[in-house]
């Protein structure tokens, strides 16, 4: 037995497939279009899943009421009419479909098209990595980083270079000044009867004693003679400060050196042309042999100095250069030819 389906039936199924698939597919390209729009990218990266799912419950929507809408519009017209509508409805839904469907085999194409000049740029792309000119520069570069580190290692061992040599000086004057004091202990110990040779071994000590704090010197010269019944010890030399040549004197005897000896030493001062002159005695000075050297501050510096303040500068491992200085401003400012200045550390 064939059952007849009336053909109002099946249009009227049809019809509401096509009228809520209408408004499904209108209101979903409308909401998508939207969002790309407002975002400014491509859909696909895009749409998250909460995006998509209330896009698709917007179309739902949309293609239900579109379907109530015409159903409640062909309801109310005339039968005729209303046939018609909807009809025409289901041939608008079938059109949209098949336009649909052809604009998506479209897009589809033109990206397959698209294809091999993307695949073509980046081959293009690849290919600038052998290019000659990109391996010249990269050389360059590397080889400049070679050079640069070079640098760097050849200043890094100059800096150790220099470093040991300072050290190396260092050490070498440390071992010369205890060397100094060591020889200079020992003349303490020479008997009067060998004057001449402690002479010569004083002069030594004072050469070695101001080239080891860098004062240029005249070669210090032992003068040690006899006068009589004694043997005057007398050393003498030159040395430079801060551009200025001083006299320097040495004498050694177990008495003071009193007013005669001081005034034949400044004599020779007077006589030589030097800026100023440095005295400097084992056993001090009188009284008076001080006065009369104040008495010619006025016209040339006179220092005095103690042998034993040497002594302690070589102890106290000093900057004889310093030491000197501090004397000579006393002598000039203060008319005092005989301060102390290790006195007061």
């Amino acid at each position: 037995m064939i059952v007849r389906v009336p053909a109002i039936l099946v249009g009227g199924v049809v019809g509401c497939v096509v009228v809520f698939a209408t408004g499904y597919y209108v209101v979903s390209t409308i909401l998508n279009a939207i969002v790309k729009r407002i975002k400014g990218i491509k859909q696909s990266q895009l749409l998250d899943s909460t995006i998509d799912e209330r896009i698709k419950i917007g179309a739902v929507i949309a293609g239900t009421l579109a379907l109530i809408v015409a159903i409640l519009f062909i309801a109310s017209a005339p039968r005729e009419f209303a046939i018609t509508i909807w009809y025409s409805l289901i041939g608008l839904g079938f059109l949209i479909g098949f336009l649909t469907f052809a604009l998506s085999n479209s897009d589809f194409s033109s990206k397959a098209k698209s294809e091999p000049r993307t695949t073509h740029w980046k081959a293009k792309e690849v290919s600038k990595s052998d290019d000659p000119h990109s391996q010249t520069d990269h050389k360059s570069r590397t080889h400049g980083e070679h050079e640069k580190q070079q640098d760097e290692d050849r200043e890094s061992q100059s800096l150790q270079s220099e470093y040991r040599a300072s050290l190396h000086e260092l050490q070498t004057k440390h071992d010369e000044i205890n060397a100094i004091k060591k020889d200079l202990y020992s003349i303490f110990g020479v008997h009067d009867d060998r004057a001449q040779e402690r002479g010569r071994l004083l002069a030594n000590i004072l050469n070695r004693f101001f080239t080891a704090y860098n004062i240029p010197i005249i070669d210090v010269l032992d003068l040690t003679k006899q006068d009589g019944e004694r043997i005057v010890e007398h050393i003498e030399g030159e040395i430079d400060i801060d551009g200025f040549l001083y006299l320097v004197e040495v004498i050694w005897q177990n008495e003071p050196v009193d007013t005669q000896e001081i005034s034949y030493h400044l004599v020779r001062l007077f006589n030589s042309g030097h800026q100023g002159g440095i005295f400097i005695s084992k056993s001090g000075f009188t009284q008076s042999a001080v006065l009369d050297c104040k008495e010619v501050l006025s016209k040339k510096t006179v220092v005095l100095c103690g042998l034993d303040e040497i002594v302690s500068l070589l102890e106290k491992d000093g900057i004889v250069k310093e030491f000197l200085t501090i004397k000579i401003t006393s002598a000039t400012k203060d008319k005092n030819p005989l301060f102390k200045p290790l006195s007061l550390s």
